[in-house]
C-alpha cells in the first residue's frame, strides 16, 4: 500500500464489512483489543486508497464513515450451477439442502432444532434434509437417531460435487450467524433453489427488492427457519415459480455482470 502510494500508483482498497464473529480458528488477540486493531490496519486504506469499495450494502455503509464508498460483490461463473432438466420435488417431495460447517456460526444448532420442530409440524407430509460438511457440532445430529428418517448426512463433499448435489434439491438452507459474504446463496440461487438464509450473511443480505425466493429469518431463530421450511413443505406448488425467479437473482452476482461493474469502477478510478 505504501509503495504504491509513494509511486503514485492508483490503488483500491476492497473488503468485507470489517469485524468479524464467532471466530472458527484461534488468535490471540483478546477481543477488547481488537477494534484498535482493525482500526490501525484500516488506517492506510482510509488515508491513501484512491477509492474504497464494500462487497455489499453494510459494507459499504461502514466504509462511508470514512470517506465515499462503492459496492461491488463478490461475483463467480455460476454457469456450472444451471439446473437444466432436473425436476422439483419428484414425488411429491420437497428436499431441503444444507451445505456448509457444522459449526454455531454457520446455525447449525439452530437447523437441527428447526428440523426437529418441521417433524412435529409436517410428520405427515414428504419432505426430506440432505447436509453436506462437517464440524464440531455434528454430534448434534448424531444424538438424534429420530431424524435418521428425515435426514441424510453426505458428510464432506469436494467442491466439484457441490453443483451436481445442489441441482438434485429444491430449497437451500443457510441459517448463518456470519458470513462476511457467502458465495453459497448466489450458487444456490443459481442452481434454481428458493433459499432460507439470514441478514448477518453479506450475500443474503446485498439482494435488494425482497424477491420471494430469498427468505430472511432472524440468526438463531429456530421457530422462524421451521416455519419457513414449513411455508415450502406446504406450497410445493410455488417452488417451479420460485425457482425461475432464483436464477433471474443469481444472474446479478454471475462473472458476466460482474465483469462490466468491474471495469466500470477500475476505469473510473484510473481516468
Amino acid at each position: 500500500m505504501y509503495y504504491l502510494s509513494l509511486t503514485r500508483t492508483p490503488w483500491v482498497f476492497w473488503t468485507e464489512r470489517m469485524g468479524v464473529k464467532f471466530f472458527e480458528v484461534e488468535h490471540g488477540v483478546p477481543d477488547f483489543v481488537l477494534p484498535f486493531v482493525r482500526g490501525s490496519a484500516f488506517w492506510p486504506a482510509k488515508t491513501f486508497a484512491r477509492e474504497l469499495w464494500g462487497i455489499d450494502a453494510s459494507a459499504k455503509a461502514q466504509l462511508s464513515e470514512s470517506g465515499t464508498a462503492e459496492c461491488l460483490p463478490y461475483y463467480s461463473d455460476l454457469t456450472r450451477f444451471h439446473r437444466g432438466d432436473e425436476s422439483y420435488a419428484p414425488n411429491g417431495e420437497l428436499r431441503f439442502l444444507f451445505a456448509g460447517h457444522y459449526s454455531f456460526r454457520k446455525g447449525f444448532d439452530t437447523l437441527i432444532g428447526a428440523i426437529e420442530q418441521l417433524k412435529l409440524l409436517c410428520g405427515d407430509l414428504k419432505w426430506h434434509v440432505t447436509l453436506c460438511g462437517d464440524g464440531d457440532l455434528k454430534h448434534l445430529l448424531t444424538e438424534r437417531p429420530e431424524l435418521e428418517d428425515r435426514v441424510t448426512n453426505l458428510g464432506f463433499l469436494e467442491i466439484a460435487e457441490v453443483p451436481g448435489v445442489m441441482k438434485r434439491h429444491d430449497v437451500f438452507v443457510t441459517p448463518s450467524r456470519y458470513d462476511g459474504w457467502g458465495m453459497v446463496v448466489p450458487e444456490a440461487l443459481a442452481a434454481g433453489m428458493p433459499v432460507i438464509a439470514t441478514p448477518a450473511m453479506g450475500s443474503a443480505n446485498d439482494v435488494t427488492g425482497n424477491p420471494d425466493c430469498l427468505r430472511r429469518i432472524a440468526p438463531g431463530d429456530t421457530n422462524a427457519l421451521a416455519q419457513a421450511m414449513r411455508w415450502f413443505v406446504e406450497n410445493v406448488q410455488a417452488i417451479d415459480e420460485l425457482g425461475g425467479q432464483a436464477v433471474q437473482v443469481a444472474s446479478r452476482y454471475d462473472s458476466v455482470a460482474g465483469s462490466q461493474r468491474f471495469t466500470e469502477l477500475v476505469t473510473r478510478v484510473l481516468s
